[in-house]
C-alpha cells in the first residue's frame, strides 16, 4: 500500500506538471479512495473501481476515448465514480501530510477551482511541447505517453571523435599483440616475456580509456532538469496566487542518465512541497520580499553531486511536528520533548506522517518526503533537511554522479559478501585502536578523541559473527558513524545491477554486483542499514517482548540470501528461527522439533515445498504453514490451498510488514 500510494502521488504530480488536469483529478480521486490515513486496507470494490479508472486513463493516453469532448466527459465520469466510491466506502476524511503541517501553512483552496486552478493547469503551445520532451526524457523505463521506442541524448562531436580514435588505436595495438603471441616460440626468454607483459599492460590501459570514454557518454547535465522544475514551481505558485522567482545554479554538474531519471521523482516532491507548503502568499510574508525565492543548486563534489532545494518561506514549525507525533500515538509527550531538532525533522520522512485534517490535490498524504529518502538511499546517497522558522527550509540530496560503475569496498560477513560505496568510507581502522563504550540504548566507538555511534554489521544483518576486528568510519548525510565488520576483501570497481524484486523490499540493500571471480556482492544502502541499528525512540507503552511467548518458526528455502533475509525479519520480531535448505532438510528438522509455524518455498531441489506440505499435513494437520513462490499463478495457489497451506505469499511483492502480519493470524507475534 505504501508503494501504491507513492506511485499514485507521483503520477498525480507529473500529470499536473504536463498540463493534464483531468488525469491529475482522476488520480487524486483514486488516491482518496484507496490510500487510507489510518492504514486500513481498501475494500475489493474500491480496488476494482481504481483499476477500472486507471484502465480508462491508459485508453485516454492512447487516444481511444474518442474526440476531445468525448474523452473529457469520460474522464469526468470516471472521477465522479471514484469520488462516489470514496463516500460509499467510508473513505478517509481529508488529511494533510507532514510537509504541510511542518511549514505551518494552509492547503490552498485556489488549487481546486476557479481561475487559480485554470492558471495552474494551463500550458501554452511551447510549454506543452517542452512537457512532451520532458516526459520522454524522464520515464524511467525508457518509454513515454506517446509510446516512443527510443530515447535520445545529446553528445558532443568531440567526445565521439575521441572515442573513435581510442577504439581505432586499441584495435591496431591489440591485433599486433595477438600476432606477436601467435608468432612467439613455445619457450620465451625473460626479455621477450617482459616485452609481452608491457604490451599487455599498454593494451589494458587503452581498454580502460575506451571504457571510461564510453561511460562518459552517459553523463548528462543536470541543469535542464532543474529548469523544468522551476517552470513547474511557477505554475503551482501562479495557481495559488503566490509570487515566485526561481533561480537555477548548476555549476556544470553532470550525472549518469539513470541517476537523473531516478532523481526526477524526489525533486518533483521537494519542489511541490516547497511551493505548496513552505512559500507564503504575498500578504503573509511580512517584512520579506513579496516575491518568494526558490533556489535549485547542483554542485559536483568528488564522486558525488549535491542537489539543494531551498526556499525563503515560513520554515518548519518544530513544535507542531512534535505535537503531531504525540497526537498520532507515535511518541509519548516526554519522548517528543526530548527530541533534538534534527530528530524532530527526521519524523517528516516517515511514511504517512500527517498532522492536519485536509488534503489538497497537490499533496496531503505524508508520502512526498518518504519517497525522497527512499529514492536517495536506493541510489546509495542521502538526504538532509534543515529549517529556520520564518526564514525558510533547505533540502540537500547527496547522490553519486555515477551509479552503474563505482568503487566499492567489499567486506565478508559470514559466507556473504557485502559492498559499501568507497566514497562513504572515510577511514578503515582496527577495532583494537579504539574502545567500545556501552551506553543506554546503544554503543559508542571512541577513536582519536572522537566518539561515534557504533554498529556491528553482522548483528545488523543477523549473521552474528563472533569476531569483527575491523571498523569502518562512515560518512552519511553529513553524519559520521562506526561500523564493525568481520573481514575486508578489498576495494573494487564494480558494475552495479538492480536487485531481484524478491530482495528489493529490503531498505538496507541497494543493488548487487559481481567480482571478477564470479562471486556475488550485495551492495548495502547505508542509510537504511544504519536505521536498522538506530536507537529506538521511546514509544507508548506496549507489551514487554520478554514476557511474551517466544515462538519458533522453521524457514525452508533453498536460496541462501532469501533464507537469511526471512530469518532476519523473524528474529527481529523476537522469534526463534530454524532453517533448512530444502524440503528433506525441513522434514529432518521436524523430526527433531516441531515449530509453531513454517515458512516454506515451493520450488526447491531434493524435496519441493508441496511435498513437504503433504508430509506436514499427514502428521500435524493444524501446524500453520505459509508458502512462498516466485510466481503468483492461480494453479500454484489452488494446489497449495488444496494440500492445506494456510497462506501463500509471492516473493516479489511481500515485505517485512506483510510477512509478520500473516504470521499474526496464527501466532501471538509482537507488532
Amino acid at each position: 500500500m505504501e508503494q501504491l500510494g507513492r506511485e499514485l502521488h507521483t503520477l498525480k504530480g507529473e500529470a499536473r506538471m504536463f498540463g493534464q488536469a483531468a488525469i491529475s483529478e482522476v488520480v487524486h480521486a483514486a488516491e482518496t479512495l484507496v490510500v487510507r490515513p489510518d492504514g486500513a486496507m481498501p475494500s475489493p470494490r474500491a480496488c476494482a473501481r481504481v483499476i477500472a479508472g486507471l484502465d480508462q486513463l491508459s485508453r485516454f493516453l492512447r487516444d481511444e476515448l474518442g474526440s476531445g469532448a468525448e474523452a473529457a466527459a469520460t474522464l469526468a465520469e470516471v472521477q465522479r465514480a471514484l469520488a462516489d466510491g470514496a463516500a460509499s466506502d467510508g473513505g478517509p476524511q481529508r488529511t494533510v501530510d507532514a510537509a504541510d503541517a511542518a511549514h505551518g501553512g494552509h492547503a490552498a483552496d485556489g488549487a481546486h477551482g476557479g481561475d487559480g486552478a485554470d492558471a495552474a493547469h494551463r500550458v501554452d503551445g511551447a510549454d506543452a511541447a517542452h512537457a512532451a520532451v520532458a516526459e520522454g526524457h524522464h520515464a524511467p523505463d525508457g518509454s513515454n505517453a506517446s509510446a516512443a521506442k527510443e530515447r535520445w541524448t545529446q553528445v558532443s562531436a568531440r567526445q565521439v571523435d575521441e572515442l573513435c580514435q581510442q577504439v581505432a588505436q586499441f584495435s591496431v595495438d591489440f591485433r599486433a599483440l595477438v600476432a606477436r603471441f601467435r608468432g612467439a616460440p613455445a619457450e620465451l626468454s625473460n626479455g621477450d616475456r617482459r616485452a609481452l607483459v608491457e604490451d599487455l599492460d599498454r593494451c589494458r590501459v587503452q581498454l580502460e580509456g575506451v571504457a571510461g570514454a564510453s561511460w562518459a557518454l552517459q553523463l548528462q547535465s543536470i541543469e535542464p532538469t532543474l529548469g523544468e522544475l522551476v517552470r513547474h514551481a511557477r505554475e503551482i505558485a501562479l495557481g495559488q496566487g503566490k509570487r515566485l522567482r526561481g533561480v537555477v545554479t548548476a555549476a556544470g554538474a553532470q550525472v549518469e542518465r539513470s541517476v537523473l531519471d531516478a532523481l526526477w521523482e524526489p525533486l518533483l516532491h521537494i519542489v511541490r512541497n516547497a511551493v505548496d507548503h513552505g512559500i507564503e502568499p504575498p500578504a503573509e510574508r511580512g517584512q520579506k520580499n513579496p516575491e518568494a525565492t526558490l533556489h535549485l543548486r547542483a554542485e559536483p563534489s568528488g564522486a558525488t553531486v549535491l542537489v539543494t532545494v531551498s526556499d525563503d518561506g515560513r520554515g518548519v514549525d518544530v513544535e507542531r511536528v512534535r505535537t503531531a507525533a504525540v497526537e498520532r500515538g507515535m511518541l509519548t509527550a516526554q519522548a517528543a520533548a526530548s527530541l533534538t531538532e534534527s530528530q524532530t525533522l527526521d519524523l517528516l520522512f516517515q511514511h504517512g506522517f500527517s498532522t492536519r485534517a485536509e488534503v489538497s490535490d497537490l499533496s496531503g498524504r505524508g508520502i512526498g518526503l518518504d519517497v525522497v529518502r527512499s529514492v536517495a538511499e536506493e541510489l546509495g546517497g542521502s538526504v538532509t533537511l534543515t529549517s529556520r522558522r520564518g526564514e525558510g527550509s533547505e533540502v540537500v540530496l547527496t547522490i553519486p554522479a555515477r551509479l552503474s560503475q563505482e568503487k566499492i569496498l567489499v567486506v565478508a560477513c559470514g559466507e556473504a559478501l557485502c559492498g559499501l560505496p568507497a566514497r562513504q568510507v572515510v577511514e578503515v581502522v582496527r577495532r583494537r585502536e579504539g574502545t567500545v563504550e556501552h551506553v543506554s540504548g546503544g554503543e559508542l566507538f571512541r577513536h582519536r578523541d572522537v566518539t561515534l555511534p557504533f554498529h556491528s554489521l553482522s548483528q545488523l544483518l543477523g549473521h552474528h559473527v563472533d569476531d569483527e576486528p575491523w571498523v569502518l568510519i562512515l560518512s552519511t548525510a553529513s553524519r559520521r558513524s562506526a561500523l564493525a565488520v568481520p573481514a575486508l576483501v578489498g576495494e573494487h570497481e564494480l558494475l552495479r545491477r538492480p536487485l531481484d524484486r524478491a530482495l528489493a523490499i529490503n531498505a538496507h540493500l541497494g543493488g548487487s554486483a559481481t567480482l571478477d571471480d564470479g562471486r556475488l556482492v550485495l551492495l548495502l544502502a547505508l542509510g537504511g542499514l544504519l536505521r536498522r541499528g538506530a536507537v529506538a525512540m521511546p514509544l507508548r507503552a506496549r507489551p514487554d517482548v520478554k514476557t511474551r511467548q517466544r515462538h519458533c518458526v522453521l524457514v525452508v528455502e533453498d536460496s541462501d540470501v532469501i533464507r537469511d533475509l526471512v530469518a532476519d525479519i523473524l528474529r527481529g520480531a523476537g522469534m526463534e528461527v530454524l532453517t533448512a535448505a530444502n524440503g528433506q532438510e525441513g522434514a529432518d528438522a521436524l523430526a527433531q522439533r516441531v515449530p509453531d509455524a513454517i515458512v516454506c518455498d515451493v520450488e526447491m531441489p531434493v524435496m519441493d515445498g508441496l511435498a513437504l506440505l503433504r508430509h506436514v499435513r499427514s502428521h500435524w494437520p493444524q501446524l500453520p504453514m505459509i508458502m512462498l513462490t516466485t510466481r503468483g499463478s492461480e494453479d500454484d495457489r489452488r494446489q497449495a490451498a488444496t494440500l492445506g497451506a494456510n497462506a501463500h505469499l509471492i516473493k516479489s511483492s511481500f515485505g517485512e510488514g506483510l510477512l509478520l502480519e500473516t504470521l499474526r493470524r496464527f501466532l501471538d507475534v509482537g507488532a
